[in-house]
Order: C-alpha cells, then sequence, then structure tokens
C-alpha cells in the first residue's frame, strides 16, 4: 500500500492527503528551471560555496542600538544604486535606525561609505558571480544569483549570534516602521505571495516572499536555515529553498480551504484574506509563522492599495533600475 503523507491546510479542520508521489511531482515542478547548471551544481553539492564578508564589522553593526527591534539588512548592487539609495531615505523616514546595506561590489562599498551609510562589503563566491550569460527561469543573472545564494548564510551568520535578522529586498521601500508589527512572538515573520513556488501556491493559497522575511534567532531556525542552504545547493533561489524546507517540515496554516483550487479562484481567495494574517506552525519544531496582511504588505495589482494602511511597498516591477524607479514613481507620488 502507498505511504500517504498528511498535510494540514487547517489547524483544526480540513485535511488533503498527499501520496509520497505526488510529494515528488511537486517538489521536481517546483524546481524546474531553478536547478544550477550541472557543472557547477556538481561543484557546489561537494564544496562549500560560501560568501566572504567581515564578520565582526557585520555584529558591530547589527549591536549598534539599544533598540530591541529587528536587525534589518538588504542587499545592493551598483546595478541598482540609486533604487538602495531610495530604500535607505525612505527607510531613515520611517524611523529605521537599525538596518545595514550589504555591498556586493567594490562601487557600491565606496558610494555607500561616502554618503555615511551604514554598510558591510560582501564578496561574492566567484564561481556563482561568473555565470554572466546563464539566467535562471526567473531572470535572474550570475551577480543576481550569486547575491541571492549569499544572504541565507549571512542571515544564518546572524542568528548563531543571537541577531534577531530581517531580510528586505532593496525594492521592497519601507513606508512606516514595521517593528511593532513583528514583535509578536512569532519565530518567521513574512509577506505572502501568490505566485512562487506556484506548485505550493496552489496547494497553500500563498507562499513565503523572501523579499520580506523576518526570523527570530532560536537553535530551530538555525537548523531549519541549514536545511535551506542545503537545497539551495540545488536550486538558484532562496525563496524556493525556504518555501520548499517548510514543505519538508509539513507546515500546517489556519487556514480553511475546500480542495486545491485553479489560479483564478486562488488570487480570488488571496484577495478575499488580504487584510487577514495567516498564522501557521512546524509541527515537530514548534516554530510559529505569521503571513503578513497582503494590504499593509503590499505587493500584487490585484489587491486593492489603500496608502493609509501600506507599512511596505514591494509591487511587482521590471529587473532593471529604470523600470523598477518608473513603478516607485507611479507609487510614492
Amino acid at each position: 500500500m502507498q505511504e500517504m503523507l498528511l498535510v494540514k491546510f487547517s489547524l483544526n479542520t480540513y485535511n488533503i492527503n498527499i501520496t509520497k508521489t505526488m510529494q515528488t511531482n511537486i517538489w521536481n515542478e517546483s524546481i524546474q528551471g531553478y536547478e544550477w547548471p550541472t557543472r557547477l551544481g556538481n561543484i557546489m553539492v561537494k564544496d562549500e560555496i560560501v560568501p566572504r564578508f567581515n564578520k565582526e564589522v557585520l555584529l558591530k553593526l547589527a549591536f549598534n542600538s539599544s533598540e530591541e527591534s529587528y536587525f534589518i539588512i538588504t542587499f545592493l548592487s551598483i546595478e541598482y544604486f540609486n533604487l538602495g539609495l531610495l530604500w535607505v531615505k525612505h527607510a531613515i523616514r520611517a524611523g529605521v535606525r537599525r538596518f545595514a546595506v550589504a555591498a556586493v561590489d567594490t562601487e557600491t562599498a565606496e558610494k555607500l561609505h561616502n554618503l555615511n551609510i551604514p554598510h558591510f562589503k560582501v564578496e561574492l563566491p566567484p564561481i556563482i558571480l561568473e555565470m554572466t550569460f546563464e539566467n535562471n527561469r526567473g531572470g535572474f543573472n550570475g551577480k543576481a544569483m550569486a547575491l541571492i545564494n549569499s544572504r541565507t548564510q549571512i542571515i544564518k551568520f546572524l542568528l548563531e549570534s543571537g541577531v534577531n535578522v530581517l531580510l528586505c529586498d532593496i525594492d521592497a521601500i519601507i513606508i512606516k516602521n514595521p517593528s511593532s508589527t513583528l514583535n509578536n512572538g512569532n519565530e518567521i515573520t513574512f509577506q505572502r505571495v501568490v505566485y512562487f513556488p506556484k506548485p505550493l501556491a496552489i496547494i497553500w493559497g500563498f507562499t513565503v516572499c523572501c523579499g520580506f522575511v523576518a526570523f527570530r534567532a532560536s537553535t530551530e531556525i538555525v537548523n531549519l536555515l541549514d536545511r535551506v542552504i542545503n537545497i539551495q545547493k540545488t536550486v538558484s533561489s532562496d525563496q524556493l529553498a525556504l518555501n520548499l524546507a517548510l514543505w519538508e517540515y509539513n507546515v500546517e496554516w489556519a487556514l480553511n480551504r475546500n480542495s486545491i483550487e485553479a489560479e483564478e479562484m486562488q488570487i480570488s481567495e488571496f484577495t478575499a484574506l488580504a487584510s487577514n494574517s495567516i498564522f501557521g506552525r512546524l509541527p515537530k519544531t514548534g516554530i510559529k509563522l505569521e503571513a503578513l496582511p497582503a494590504t499593509t504588505f503590499w505587493r500584487h495589482k490585484f489587491v486593492s492599495l489603500d496608502h493609509n494602511l501600506i507599512l511596505v511597498l514591494h509591487p511587482n516591477s521590471p529587473k532593471s533600475l529604470q523600470g523598477k524607479l518608473d513603478v516607485f514613481s507611479q507609487y510614492l507620488q
């Protein structure tokens, strides 16, 4: 008899059984197009591919405040430097003081230094950085994939050092300080999205966005990130890796769902619940999760936008500086 794996969509009521074969198919469909090229994948499995950064400098930045808020970290390359300045301007305007920018190239580090913006330099792994002409399915080139691969390891280092960390994309503009919203006792708090990875979004009704995700320091969270990093030896997306890790951990969401729905119904459900938080837990570890309201941590155009409610503005936008600036020029007027 085929072994059955229980996936719970509700902490109390609704269950759907998924076979081991179905689980394998979901995994394979999720990673398609995000696998490392064979020559690189073999190296990443065998060797430790790590970014280089000054740990003392980073910890000094992390503890350079008496605030008990999350230490906010964002990653910036020279290609998006002006967007980085926009991010910093709005973060400071929102009252964020405990933050640092990870500069992933020398020119960015020099410019941030001249502007006296809190930062530390990251040397991206050359073996990934050199993948100049290879993009993954999400449209990220070698430099972007090297950045994405590195940031999970840097976050893990901070968590091991007892620092609660909020990872924020450079195109996730902080409009109002989110600290009070995040200090609710949940170990993982995140912006939720509806599209990626699609197989899990269809099952859960949403997924975790790594463009805005907060982690509270604990042994259990470090162990979870160990698994995320291990998955990233296979795939080039940290968002894909984190969601797959939660899938492996049999995450339970407090969300009543009657079936695995078609995409149109999925968007309708996402919109109907947009103003609510969705809570979850990992049964074996006790880790608690919160998917933040999609109205205050805004991403998708099909969710109504109320500027009075917005805490973080993270619209879908092109993968180019001008494209992103054009989008923000519309929303930030």
